[in-house]
């Protein structure tokens, strides 16, 4: 595996755990970019969801493709981002899925 800053190729560990980094100062970069931007899309993407007629009428989405646009425009050759496996393996690991569909009245009406 590489870093997931720089890519330079990552020795294994010794804990038997993929690194994702080379260094801290990566992972600090790394994770620090990712918490400001998704600062900017977690509010986007919830009212995409929970307020779809608002957000549509808005163009949310749009605007949240674009905002992608420009990071990876930012990002040069390699773009900054946990590849979908690790994210997903991320979040199994501390949180659950919601118990019941929130969304089913709104379809519904």
């Amino acid at each position: 595996m590489n870093c997931l800053e720089c890519r330079a190729e990552l020795t294994p560990s010794h804990a038997g755990h993929p690194k994702r980094y080379c260094c801290v100062e990566h992972r600090k970069t790394f994770e620090n970019r990712a918490a400001e931007r998704g600062k900017a899309l977690y509010h986007l993407m919830y009212a995409n969801r929970v307020e779809r007629s608002k957000a549509k009428q808005m163009g949310l989405w749009n605007a949240m493709c674009q905002l992608v646009i420009r990071w990876r425009e930012d990002d040069g050759s390699h773009p900054k981002y946990k590849p979908p496996y690790m994210t997903l393996s991320d979040i199994a690991a501390v949180d659950k899925p919601p118990s019941k569909n929130l969304y089913i009245k709104e379809r519904a009406a």
